[in-house]
């Protein structure tokens, strides 16, 4: 005759009720594997050929299928490494004088004639118009060539009317006792509104070094910050400017071929309100 110990029993039905359970809960995960959430991203775009007109059309839509683990950074609305040559930008193509190209894991944007403004939308990026804005780009042509390349933000869907933008000017001027300088300005129904220009040291001239610009943005309050320094806050209620679309800039002040390379382009909400 065989005999349990009643406290045997108890421990062998405790086991089994785990068992059972750590079943039901595989068998009902694997139920839900066909149902988890998918994200969607738009591209690539192509631009439209009026130059005037910066509304771009989306070719096809990707879908990216996310399983477990799934791990989110709630706090990014956009960023692009460039990495990836369907993320939106236009690509081997030219317009006018303005030639774009994903390259060895940068966007670079050539412009070849003295006074041309290129700039350069993505309709993958959602409106935003407070947040932070930044973006690292570097010159890549010689130091001769005159350029100026920025942030575009806060524009309306024809940023050549309407736009906020944060231009730098990576090269020694005269005018500043021989160094680059930056400036902040709104355009408003094409009238330009110079707010601030400065003269700075922080901006690094040579050739293939990047600097990074970075705009903090809440309402009418303005921050600037360049290579992580900060450079100025400003706050004007009359340009507003709250459509939200951002974009990146080249603008030639050279009579040759200037290029320049733009990587890490990111927008995060405000943190206040």
């Amino acid at each position: 005759m065989i005999s349990l110990n009643i406290s045997n029993m108890r421990r062998l039905g405790r086991a089994l009720v785990a068992l059972i359970l750590a079943v039901a809960a595989l068998v009902w995960l694997l139920s839900t594997l066909d149902s988890l959430p998918t994200a969607e991203a738009r591209g690539p775009a192509e631009a439209n050929t009026d130059s005037t007109n910066l509304l771009l059309s989306s070719r096809s839509t990707l879908t990216y299928y996310i399983f477990l683990p799934i791990v989110f950074k709630s706090d990014v609305v956009f960023s692009d490494d460039f990495s990836d040559p369907n993320s939106g930008w236009p690509d081997d193509r030219s317009f006018e004088d303005c030639h774009y190209e994903y390259r060895n894991g940068h966007y670079q944007v050539k412009v070849t004639d003295n006074g041309q403004r290129c700039i350069i939308p993505n309709l993958s990026i959602p409106k935003q118009i407070n947040g932070t804005f930044s973006v690292k780009v570097r010159r890549t042509s010689d130091e001769e060539s005159s350029m100026l390349y920025g942030l575009i933000f806060g524009a309306g869907v024809d940023a050549t009317e309407d736009r906020w933008a944060l231009e730098m000017y990576p090269n020694n001027d005269p005018n500043c006792s021989n160094k680059p300088f930056y400036w902040l300005y709104a355009l408003v129904d094409g009238d330009q509104k110079y707010f601030e220009d400065r003269c700075t040291d922080v901006i690094d001239v040579d050739e293939d070094e990047w600097n990074e610009l970075k705009i903090i943005r809440n309402g009418k309050n303005i921050k600037v910050y360049i290579n992580g320094q900060s450079k100025g806050e400003y706050n004007d209620a009359n340009y507003l400017l709250n459509k939200g679309y951002t974009l990146l800039e080249v603008v030639s002040a050279s009579d040759n071929d200037i290029s320049v390379e733009f990587d890490d382009f990111e927008i995060t909400p405000s943190t206040t309100p």
